[in-house]
């Protein structure tokens, strides 16, 4: 029955329930699609207030929450889940008539029996108040008032009467709440149990009876035992705040912190500080308040245990002013704080957190602003996992969650929270919210991040499959193997090495093309769970696609055309088609199309007749397969362009000068044919600054005859020109512009000339930069000596954007038909050119199109790839003890050193090739041998496992005595190589 006292507290809803439950059916139907089940729709009159999972004594998970209906009726409910279904709610039969009454927390205490703590008000306010009969009901306001009840005077009733109450449950059944002594005007209560069936209530208390004033509230605590509660002992005598108060049971006592806010403004951060205090399990108080570390600007702690000793998170002030990012320090209590150690975790706001103990390693989830998170300890550092569930993303409006980990690893979360509708982000009905469920396995989770091949080669070649294994999930894995499958028949298998949650570790594996589509099948085998067991099989197809290429397009006269295309793949592929543009200015005009077959070698041509009879500059550009009807693995080289100038246009386009001859190439580019034309040499400078040479003296100058190619290649005796008076030998082609041409720009060079013309051999010298690599902040490549000479200290710089030399390397010599090779490391991301110049410093050749790096240092383990060396078994072949064939103690007997090689990234810069082994045998810690042996391994591109068998003397190896072998390469990676073995002699 619902009693005036509760009407006249309760505020009047105005919200039509038919209204409301269709709209909230549409909520619930967008809903459904994303992760959260909806197990409680709104109700009239019912809003669901705190939640809480706990494990009742059969061991099923519950999860309880309060009702705050507004006719008064406060009750607790909850749900049982088995088997994946929740029940229906039942309700626990717990309420408060009068008041501001709710659910605190539920934990389950070690016998396994639910204890439940509330805070609410059993007053029987009609009595206490000695109200007259005849009144209305509920009686008015106005009538209260003339008994001397005002409004404050009912408010502070209502306080004065609130304590904390708390409930078993036994046999399914909660029994009655009862009051707690000594707990009126308790708030904000916190709850924890430990063993002997104990459990701590830690709560503030205000003792001026005076909200307003905050530095008044202190902490109290009591302990239940044996069914009663002991007294309660107060925790703090100061003028400070207590904020954020948790407690855990670690070692036999309980573990107090919270927050001391010095000015007692919960605002202003940089005065906060940690303090703590311990509690026995029958109430007495251990380590009376302290802090936990002196300095300030501490907030948002998380207190949980991990072996045997309790473990605090919390965040304190921002790295820098240049750096706000604010991280979480951590401490471990065994009697005394440990010094505070920054971790990598950085802080996010965090509503309440949970630590799980999950194998060796700690597990913290923390809700933080629309995000549920998570880290990871692993024996030495935090590691963050990342977002669980972004809440944002399921648009869910979350008012409060509650988190509870099973005992099969799920992660179950309960939210109250409402969709708003699809109009708009908010909702007129705020205020009746449901309760929405999910679960999230906490298991790790491999997965292929990346599978891709290196390149594209013809049939019967192989190509690098490169993928890429990632732990995707909560937890580190186990061990695990990587298959690769073709039409059913296993390639390769590949071990793995454990991975923490967001590691991955590259493969790499050369694959057969025996078909245009190659499918190759890659399947993980782990022997931990995990989250998700259908992302494990991936298939990948390397497709072999055909690449049309343009070899050259002629004029084969003056109306045809000629472009000879190549199928470069050896694919049959269909015909495409091949397109011709006449460029003017921006337009771009067709003017003839052509078929190419790539099954025969006929090139395509066309007929523009207009070629014939026009005078001015002109191109024609061509393109093949431009509609893409057929799939290429290039379209690059599909494209190029017959360019006419009808004048002639002269270039040297090489110039040499040594002891004894100087050579020369002449190229015409012009589309009109010169018979000869005129050729000067001199050693005067200013020839290089001017386009004609008047009055520059002449070494030598003759009509130089071109071939049917329009080109001439010169041999001239340094005889015929000598003496040169300078370091260098100019040379111009149509020097006095008495042939018209298209362009005069190009028609003088520079050679560097020695002035020495005796003795000497014929020799010439030719440089080139010949192939370049980059990859992860380094540049790699070749210098060719392509010349007849040795070439005396050539000097390759690397120069930045704004052409700074940032690096040099100078060889000695670069003998006659050898290659040199040049390698830049530890480059920050940016354009680059390559600058390479002779000892005379003449500057030979600059490479100027410019090297862009695409990634930089710190990503380097898939990009490069390396090779690792893992020891793996160690044995002895024979036993020392028994005799050979002879009857003799063998001389030297055979042990075998078993070890892996595992390769990473895209290749092989640095190939494992030559390894040093130390080999010690020792008694006790007397060294009785030792020797270095050197192990040479084949340069294979795979992971592979090698068995090597060596040969010491059998004497030092008696029984008693330890044989080890180790290798001084060491794995700077973590993966969790091992390079020592050792074995006991028996």
């Amino acid at each position: 029955m619902t009693t005036w006292f509760q009407k006249l507290q309760n505020k009047q809803y105005s919200f039509q329930l038919l209204g409301l439950w269709l709209v909230f059916s549409l909520w619930t139907s967008s809903l459904m699609a994303q992760t959260f089940e909806n197990l409680l729709p709104p109700i009239q009159d019912r809003t669901p207030g705190t939640l809480r999972f706990y494990v009742d004594e059969q061991g099923l998970t519950n999860l309880a929450y309060f009702y705050a209906g507004n006719n008064g009726e406060n009750e607790i409910a909850y749900m049982v889940q088995n088997n994946d279904s929740w029940s229906s709610p039942i309700f626990a039969g717990i309420g408060f008539p009068y008041g501001n009454s709710y659910l605190n927390d539920i934990q389950t205490l070690a016998n396994g029996f639910p204890l439940m703590l509330l805070t609410g008000d059993n007053t029987d306010y009609e009595a206490l108040l000695n109200l007259p009969d005849g009144l209305s009901d509920p009686p008015t306001q106005e009538e209260l008032d003339q008994l001397g009840y005002t409004k404050e005077v009912l408010e502070e009733t209502l306080a004065e009467n609130e304590r904390l109450f708390f409930s078993l449950q036994t046999n399914g059944k909660w029994f009655s709440p009862l009051p707690i002594p000594d707990t009126f005007r308790a708030t904000s209560p916190v709850l924890s149990t430990g063993n002997d069936n104990t459990a701590l209530l830690v709560f503030s208390r205000d003792n001026d009876k005076d909200f307003d004033t905050l530095n008044d509230f202190e902490l109290y605590a009591t302990v239940y035992r044996a069914g009663h509660w002991s007294d309660v002992i107060r925790l703090t005598d100061n003028d400070t705040v207590e904020d954020s108060v948790q407690a855990t049971f670690v070692n036999g006592e309980y573990v107090i912190i919270w927050i001391s806010d010095q000015d007692n403004d919960l605002e202003t951060l940089t005065d906060q500080q940690l303090h703590f205090a311990t509690v026995s399990p029958t109430g007495q108080i251990i380590q009376q308040a302290q802090s936990v570390t002196s300095t300030s600007y501490a907030y948002q702690p998380m207190l949980g245990q991990w072996q045997n000793q309790a473990i605090l998170l919390w965040a304190s002030a921002p790295n820098s002013a240049e750096d706000p990012t604010i991280s979480l320090w951590e401490s471990q209590f065994n009697g005394t704080w440990s010094p505070p150690v920054k971790t990598k975790l950085n802080y996010s706001s965090i509503d309440g957190s949970g630590f799980y103990q999950v194998g060796n390693h700690l597990l913290l989830v923390h809700s933080g602003i629309g995000t549920l998170k998570a880290a990871l300890h692993n024996g030495e550092e935090w590691l963050d996992v990342g977002i669980l569930i972004d809440f944002d993303k399921t648009r869910l409006q979350v008012e409060s969650t509650s988190f509870f980990r099973d005992q099969t690893g799920q992660l179950l979360i309960g939210v109250t929270g409402y969709v708003p509708s699809q109009e708009s982000e908010s909702t007129e009905v705020e205020g009746f919210s449901g309760i929405f469920f999910t679960k999230l396995p906490l298991l790790s989770d491999l997965t292929f991040s990346s599978i891709d091949a290196l390149e594209s080669k013809q049939i019967g070649e192989t190509t690098e499959l490169r993928f890429v294994v990632k732990n995707e999930g909560a937890l580190i894995t186990s061990n695990y193997e990587v298959q690769l499958k073709k039409e059913g028949n296993l390639l390769q298998t590949f071990t793995g090495n454990p991975l923490l949650p967001g590691q991955e570790q590259a493969f790499q594996y050369d694959v057969l093309l025996d078909k245009v589509a190659t499918k190759v099948d890659f399947q993980i085998l782990s022997s931990s769970p995990e989250s998700n067991q259908e992302n494990n099989i991936q298939s990948y197809s390397v497709s072999i696609s055909p690449d049309y290429s343009l070899s050259s397009i002629t004029r084969t006269n003056d109306t045809t055309l000629t472009a000879k295309i190549k199928e470069l793949k050896g694919i049959a592929a269909i015909p495409v088609l091949v397109k011709f543009y006449l460029i003017e200015g921006d337009q771009l005009t067709l003017i003839g199309e052509g078929q190419y077959n790539p099954n025969s070698v006929d090139p395509v041509t066309i007929e523009w007749p207009e070629m014939a009879q026009r005078q001015e500059p002109f191109q024609i550009y061509l393109i093949i397969n431009e509609e893409r009807t057929v799939t290429e693995d290039d379209y690059a080289n599909n494209t190029g362009a017959y360019r006419f100038n009808p004048l002639p246009d002269f270039e040297i386009t090489h110039f040499q000068v040594t002891s004894q001859n100087i050579y020369l190439t002449i190229q015409n580019h012009g589309d009109t044919t010169i018979a000869d034309v005129t050729l000067l040499l001199t050693d005067d400078p200013s020839i290089a600054i001017q386009t004609s040479p008047n009055g520059v003296p002449a070494l030598y100058s003759q009509q130089v005859s071109l071939d049917e190619n329009n080109q001439a290649k010169l041999k001239i005796a340094r005889s015929d020109i000598d003496p040169i008076n300078s370091p260098a030998l100019y040379a111009v082609v149509n020097p006095y512009g008495t042939v018209e041409e298209l362009d005069r720009n190009n028609n003088s060079a520079r050679a560097a000339a020695p002035l020495d013309n005796t003795g000497g051999s014929e020799e010439t010298t030719l440089l080139q930069i010949g192939e370049i690599t980059t990859w992860c902040g380094t540049i790699q490549l070749q210098i060719v000596n392509a010349g007849t000479a040795t070439v005396i200290a050539p000097k390759i710089q690397l120069l930045n954007a704004s052409q700074t030399a940032i690096t040099e390397t100078v060889f000695p010599v670069i003998g006659v038909d050898s290659t040199e090779n040049v390698k830049f490391d530890n480059l920050q991301i940016g354009d680059y050119t390559l600058r390479l110049t002779y000892s005379s410093m003449s500057e030979l050749q600059i490479l100027e199109n410019q090297v862009s790096l695409t990634t930089n240092a710190t990503n380097c383990r898939q990009i490069i790839g390396t090779r690792e060396l893992s020891l793996v078994n160690l044995s002895i072949n024979a036993n020392v003890s028994k005799k050979n064939k002879k009857g003799n103690n063998p001389e030297e007997t055979e042990i075998n050193i078993e070890f892996s090689v595992l390769g990473f990234g895209t290749s092989y810069k640095k190939p494992l090739v030559r390894v040093p082994l130390i080999i010690e045998v020792k008694e006790g810690t007397e060294l009785k041998y030792n020797e270095e042996k050197i192990l040479f391994l084949p340069e294979t591109s795979s992971a592979n496992t090698y068995t090597k068998t060596l040969q010491i003397p059998s004497a030092v190896l008696q029984p008693g005595s330890r044989l080890i072998v180790q290798t001084p390469v060491r794995d700077d990676e973590n993966t969790g190589f091992d390079n020592l073995l050792s074995l006991e002699i028996e």
